[in-house]
């Protein structure tokens, strides 16, 4: 019997999973990139990529270590890093 709290918190976090990814089907996918499950960043607003990080003004965002390489070649790809 799982308790009520654990069952609404995977209901809202099935909800959010869904939530998300529709944000992410509506946002132009030459101009925002998924980094991580929990983040999608407007390329043109990174400053830098610090090891598994990205770097916005102060912020650094954490990438995920499944999605580097393709997180990489999208940024390569549409010329907003230089090699």
């Amino acid at each position: 019997d799982p308790k009520p709290f654990q069952t609404c918190f995977v209901r809202f976090m099935e909800r959010f999973a869904q939530a998300f990814k529709s944000v992410e089907e509506y946002l132009p996918s030459d101009k925002f990139i998924k980094v991580h499950k929990s983040y999608i960043v407007a390329a043109s607003k990174i400053d830098s990529i610090e090891g598994n990080d990205i770097r916005i003004g102060q912020q650094h965002i954490p990438i995920s270590r499944n999605q580097k390489e393709e997180v990489m070649e999208k940024l390569l790809k549409n010329k907003f890093l230089k090699r």
